[in-house]
């Protein structure tokens, strides 16, 4: 599916900008063969209404008429054009086809080529134009004797055009290289974004069936051992049976954080989206924290872990009373769950008041956390180092407690080092 995403956009990127890039290459080829053209057809008009009289070698003193210069003038403009000299051979024709002026003295052709020039230009019905087998551009204007006819040869004008063109489409292709690699790097970094939440996605599904296929398996294997003792009593198979409730309880509790999982969406610009019956009340945070605390007082007394809390008064923040006790829990719990070994095991909490911001951190002891893990300690189902849990966690939490920071508009981070112990920081918006 990816491949097929970064090819349609790899396509639509070349098709788009490669027919700009294209008009924009060979734009310039064009105009230079219409101003060659254009230039060249001026020079032939002005030579055929002049006659081959003013073609000859240029006489001592003033020109004795502004058609001279005209016709100087547009020569001029194609020498301009193309670096080069062209010179136009012009007669005078009867109407028999006899010639009875020309300045062959100053510029010669082939006598066929002039025959069947003459021949095909006398018989056109177009006062000027091309003979492309012939090489040659004509112009012809009536007289009182016959025509006047002016040629000119198109092999230079024709070279600098096959430069021209040659030129523009090595440009061109040099640019479509140029732009295929940038579409695909384009259509990579825009796709990025829809892979990692495919292979996230892909994860997500494959942990969740790992996670309930489990307790599954071990509900339907203590079914089946109950099963083959029928003559047996409850209470003979109660170990069997608390084995099923034990586990049917772990997948309610998977279930339910599957559930808020789900429901911890976010927009595309990455905060989370509230559901729809949540309401969004003051809470007092300073209550929340230390009924929290308390709760988990009694965990870290059985643990042997000490625990500590300081708490600012009069702390409040906008939200949901319910999501963010939750959050709070879930820093806790997960404090305690890896505050390290019992007896050397501690675990702090603060919440104070920073800048019109409510900063709760709490600390613990234990190994820190790997920095190549760091970064995703918020993600769905993942835990670092499964062997270190009791089978109780699924990796969900975290990220859990990340959108519900988010929901309220703030920010949970982590820190970890050997020396300081691994930190969550929650920042929310002050009420």
């Amino acid at each position: 599916m990816l491949k097929r995403l970064r090819r349609k956009i790899v396509i639509l990127i070349m098709v788009l900008v490669g027919l700009v890039l294209t008009v924009a290459v060979l734009a310039g080829p064009v105009w230079l063969g219409i101003k060659l053209n254009v230039a060249a057809s001026n020079v032939l008009s002005v030579a055929a209404k002049m006659g081959p009289a003013a073609l000859n070698v240029p006489q001592i003193g003033k020109r004795p008429s502004s058609a001279d210069d005209n016709l100087r003038n547009a020569a001029d403009e194609l020498d301009d054009l193309t670096g080069s000299n062209y010179p136009v051979y012009c007669a005078s024709i009867t109407s028999d086809g006899l010639i009875i002026a020309s300045n062959e003295s100053s510029v010669s052709i082939y006598p066929e080529v002039l025959s069947e020039a003459l021949d095909r230009v006398l018989t056109s019905d177009k006062d000027s134009g091309r003979l492309s087998d012939l090489r040659i551009m004509y112009a012809r204007v009536q007289t009182a004797n016959g025509y006047n006819v002016a040629f000119l040869d198109t092999a230079a004008i024709d070279a600098n055009m096959e430069a021209s063109i040659v030129g523009a489409l090595g440009r061109l292709v040099l640019g479509l290289a140029v732009l295929l690699c940038i579409a695909i790097g384009c259509a990579r970094y825009v796709t990025r974004p829809v892979a990692d939440a495919w292979r996230q996605q892909q994860r997500f599904v494959a942990d969740a069936s790992h996670e309930l296929k489990t307790p599954l398996t071990v509900i339907l294997a203590s079914t089946d051992i109950m099963q083959q003792h029928p003559e047996k009593t409850v209470g003979e198979q109660a170990n069997w049976l608390a084995s099923i409730e034990d586990e049917g309880k772990r997948m309610k509790k998977l279930v339910e954080e599957l559930l808020a999982a789900a429901r911890a969406g976010e927009r595309e610009d990455g905060a989370a989206v509230a559901p729809p019956d949540q309401a969004v009340d003051r809470v007092d945070m300073t209550e929340l924290v230390e009924q929290s605390c308390l709760q988990f007082d009694a965990v870290a007394f059985d643990k042997g872990i000490d625990f500590a809390w300081e708490v600012a008064p009069d702390l409040a923040c906008m939200g949901d009373a319910d999501s963010l006790e939750r959050l709070v829990r879930i820093l806790l719990d997960n404090a305690m769950k890896y505050a390290g070994p019992e007896g050397a095991a501690k675990v702090d909490l603060t919440a104070e008041k920073r800048s019109q911001k409510i900063v709760v951190t709490v600390r613990n002891t234990g190994d820190p956390i790997d920095p190549e893990v760091l970064p995703h300690v918020f993600d769905r189902f993942y835990r670092a180092d499964a062997s270190r849990t009791d089978g109780s966690s699924f990796g969900l939490g975290l990220f859990i407690a990340q959108s519900i920071a988010r929901r309220c508009k703030g920010e949970l981070s982590v820190t970890s080092t050997a020396a300081e112990g691994t930190a969550f920081t929650c920042t929310l918006p002050a009420a």
